[in-house]
């Protein structure tokens, strides 16, 4: 999985890192990166969108 995080856009790589990796709150998350919790939300989701594409055919395998 971290490999998978480490393609993603740093943009988003850092809202994976901060709220699932270092167990921060959204709104931790949204008030480390200087952005408000809506934002972080979306990256987060796109994050696990695209992470669950990626991952999906190993875990099927």
């Amino acid at each position: 999985m971290r490999a998978g995080v480490e393609r993603l856009p740093a943009v988003v790589r850092a809202v994976v890192r901060l709220r699932l990796f270092d167990g921060l709150s959204t709104d931790e998350v949204a008030d480390r990166l200087g952005i408000s919790p809506a934002p972080a939300k979306v990256r987060l989701h796109r994050a696990k969108v695209r992470l669950r594409a990626e991952l999906s055919p190993l875990i099927r395998a």
